[in-house]
């Protein structure tokens, strides 16, 4: 054998080498990561949780847990009550401004284009006054108030469609 066959040779081997070894790393990293993880870890975890000191901690943690879901569970209700009674309060203050533009609304028999342009301008003063007062909110809820009055007084509430166009452009409406 010549002397370069013996230097290739050996190179080759060296390298197979390297790769097994390289091999064998990853896979010894692979299994002893498996075997702490999988198997030791769980194993250290219960014995860590049959420690009467360990259980002592839990129920402490596990208390204070409890208590602490059972204050965001009342301040979330508490808050719940407060937007409800704030929006009980809202919708009540708006009953007493917007009856007489409701009783007024309704009481506009719009059966002609010519009776819906006498009244345009007034319906539009209300839908603005509305809007000022509380929104598209304030408007839809003058709106079903109108409705509703128009039912109460058997009138008909085709007018209200009528309403609804002449606000057109206010606001969201």
């Amino acid at each position: 054998m010549t002397r370069k066959r013996i230097f290739k040779l050996i190179h080759f081997a060296s390298t197979v080498w390297f790769v097994v070894c390289a091999l064998l790393i990853a896979a010894g990293l692979f299994l002893v990561n498996f075997a702490i993880w999988i198997i030791l870890n769980p194993l250290l975890a219960v014995a860590e949780m049959l420690l009467p000191s360990s259980r002592q901690h839990r129920a402490i943690r596990l208390a204070h847990v409890k208590e602490m879901r059972r204050k965001e569970s009342l301040a979330k209700k508490h808050a719940l009550a407060e937007v409800e009674a704030s929006e009980v309060k809202k919708l009540k203050i708006w009953d007493n401004v917007l009856e007489p533009n409701a009783k007024e609304l309704a009481a506009l028999s719009i059966t002609s284009r010519a009776a819906l342009e006498q009244s345009r301008g007034r319906i539009v003063d209300i839908g603005i006054a509305a809007w000022q007062l509380g929104g598209l909110g304030c408007m839809r809820h003058l709106h079903s108030m109108a409705v509703q009055t128009s039912r109460q007084d058997s009138r008909d509430t085709r007018s209200m469609d009528f309403v609804s166009a002449c606000w057109d452009g206010i606001g969201n409406w």
